[in-house]
Order: structure tokens, then sequence, then C-alpha cells
């Protein structure tokens, strides 16, 4: 989970794509970039400008690996089992 900073806005929810590995989420609807510090909006949860960003500004910049490496990490936490309640 991400933390918060206090007073900046930032919500505590989850950030799920490697987008994010690469900007920091600042006031509700924008973002900095953790490489050029430049800043980005992305309202609504749209990330399509922080893609954008990367792939035009930082282009050697492989989000590839990143996704396989992450979607192992993911792979890998264990599950919640379902609590199985029999009906009889």
């Amino acid at each position: 989970m991400e933390s918060s900073a206090s007073g900046s806005g930032e919500s505590q929810t989850q950030k799920r794509s490697v987008i994010w590995m690469h900007f920091t989420n600042i006031l509700e609807a924008n973002a900095k970039s953790n490489l050029c510090k430049n800043i980005y909006s992305h309202k609504n949860g749209n990330i399509s400008n922080l893609r954008k960003h990367l792939k035009t500004k930082h282009p050697t910049l492989s989000l590839e690996g990143e996704r396989a490496k992450r979607r192992v990490e993911d792979e890998n936490m264990p599950r919640c089992k379902k609590n199985l309640v029999s009906d009889s």
C-alpha cells in the first residue's frame, strides 16, 4: 500500500500498474515522473498520459521486463482460501 503524506491529498489505494514504479502520485489527479520530475495529469485513474510520457520521453525504458517481474511476484504471493460452507 502506498503511504499517504499528511496533507498531500494522496489516496491510500494500491497502484497495480508497473507505470507507478516511475511516478509519484501527488495531489489528487497528478503524478510526478521519478525520472525527469515533470508533472502529468491522471484524472479518474487514467494513466495513458503517464504511459505516453514514458514511451516518448524515456524510450529506452522497458516496461515489459518490469511487468514480467511483477507478474512472477504476484504469482508467488499466498492466496486466500475460500471458506467452504456446506448446506447440510
